[in-house]
């Protein structure tokens, strides 16, 4: 995950026909899986516990997105399939661990992801077109 390109990435094709990196999806549908949690005071303004986000970006790095799923429950929850159950990651030598519970944790990731990209999201050359965008009144000129 750390210093990959996001084209080198597992895609994930979206319902809008458009492909983003499969750990972001995930991360991403987290919050609509458990939308009470989006509710969390500040939820991507507060930080959580280094070695909490270390495991998740762990977890990310080996694909384990189960983990972001209570634990042992069924999944079906929501809008998401994370897969059936969840796996047993004896593998990765790492005690089974649900962040189900860790929004924070969750949007510090999604922050690092962001962040640590090799391209921006907001390309440098479009920063007039994003900049008109943001102060344009009018919804049809934005676009």
């Amino acid at each position: 995950m750390h210093g990959a390109r996001i084209w080198e990435l597992d895609q994930t094709t979206i319902p809008t026909g458009l492909t983003v990196p499969t750990v972001l999806f995930k991360l991403c549908s987290f919050f609509t899986t458990f939308k009470q949690l989006r509710h969390c005071e500040g939820i991507f303004r507060q930080s959580c516990g280094e070695s909490k986000r270390n495991k998740l970006i762990f977890y990310m790095t080996f694909k384990e997105y189960n983990c972001l799923l209570p634990k042992n429950e069924e999944a079906g929850q929501g809008d998401v399939d994370f897969n059936a159950k969840r796996p047993n990651i004896s593998r990765l030598k790492e005690k089974e661990e649900s962040f189900a519970k860790e929004p924070h944790s969750v949007a510090n990731v999604i922050k690092i992801f962001l962040r640590e990209m090799d391209e921006p999201l907001c390309q440098s050359e479009l920063y007039e077109e994003f900049y008109a965008a943001s102060t344009c009144n009018n919804v049809a000129q934005m676009v």
